[in-house]
């Protein structure tokens, strides 16, 4: 943000008035300021050409020279702020399951992968001082954001995440224990783990026992979601390998024990999430469970820009000078 520090000077904008008075409607003597541009012959006559355009174009630049010159008598400055944090935020991996029973559509016709990410965005949003990673798992498991407080990053990542793009398969051992892996790397004042599933373990080595031990080790907190209806539940997705559509219905469900005994084991919390209202509740009960560090000072540095105006106003003074008396030669003052 560009400001003046001593705008005070701008008064000396008032002498524009007298001035302008002064050298383009009264001249001592009756005098005009004449150029051998406008002479037409026997006798001068004032005309309306390109000579008087430029003339009144050098009157404009050096008017607009003065005020820049006067501006910069203001004290122009740049000045810009930024938050410097007085404590480590913590370090937190969204743990998001991807495979083809996420596309259920009961969430008021919305999908559940959807409304995930779109909460998902909501809770990121509502971070400071946090560093925020994505996992996300089907049948294999994948790192898509690695802990980062870029969140305009983490965010595009959300909104280009495909479902199924990890095969037919719900490997929740597995994205949990790859999450710890990547946070125990990162040096924030607490590593959290948020597992949004809505799936029984089928796929992977790691069972969701063993990653929950992992976790507890690493004194890593591993809130868990189970999102979705239970029973008869309608399902459309496109299988990104073979862009075949698919649509109908299958039986939903998950082991809610096993989420239980995850967030359990690691001294966290389960949520069930089986609508909008639910689902987001739960984000915010965990954001209020897991307050980040968010003391900060702010620290403010300004940059003076009076060289910048003095240049262009002594340009622009110059350019007057230049047409009134290399251009247009004017012979008279």
């Amino acid at each position: 943000m560009t400001v003046f520090l001593q705008p005070l000077y701008f008064l000396l904008l008032l002498l524009f008035i007298p001035g302008v008075y002064i050298r383009h409607v009264r001249k001592p003597g009756n005098a005009y300021p004449l150029t051998q541009g406008l002479w037409q012959g026997s006798v001068f006559t004032k005309r309306t050409s390109l000579p008087a355009v430029l003339y009144w174009s050098g009157s404009l630049c050096f008017w607009a020279g003065l005020g820049l010159l006067i501006a910069s008598l203001a004290g122009p400055a740049k000045v810009t702020s930024e938050k410097q944090y007085l404590e480590k935020g913590m370090d937190i991996a969204l743990v998001l399951d991807e495979s083809p029973s996420m596309a259920a559509e009961d969430f008021g016709g919305v999908r559940r992968f959807d409304t995930a990410r779109d909460l998902i965005k909501r809770f990121v949003a509502s971070r400071e001082n946090d560093a925020i990673g994505l996992i996300t798992f089907g049948k294999e498991a994948a790192l898509r954001v690695p802990p980062t407080l870029d969140y305009p990053r983490l965010l595009q990542t959300v909104n280009d995440l495909t479902l199924a793009d990890l095969g037919d398969g719900t490997a929740i051992g597995l994205g949990l224990a790859l999450a710890c892996n990547h946070l125990r790397k990162g040096g924030g004042a607490k590593q959290i783990i948020i597992l949004i599933t809505d799936g029984e373990q089928n796929a992977g080595e790691i069972s969701p026992e063993t990653a929950a031990l992992i976790a507890d080790a690493l004194s890593i907190a591993v809130y868990t979601i189970g999102i979705g209806m239970k029973g008869q539940v309608p399902l459309e997705y496109r299988d990104p390998e073979t862009g075949r559509q698919y649509r109908g219905t299958f039986e939903s469900g998950f082991n809610e024990e096993i989420l239980t005994g995850i967030a359990g084991t690691t001294g966290a919390r389960y949520y069930r999430a089986s609508d909008f209202e639910s689902l987001r509740r739960a984000f915010d009960s965990i954001g209020f469970r897991e307050k980040g560090n968010t003391s900060f000072r702010q620290l403010v540095s300004t940059s003076y820009r009076h060289s910048l105006f003095i240049l262009f106003g002594l340009l622009l003074v110059l350019t007057d000078v230049v047409i009134r008396k290399l251009v247009l030669r004017e012979v008279l003052p």
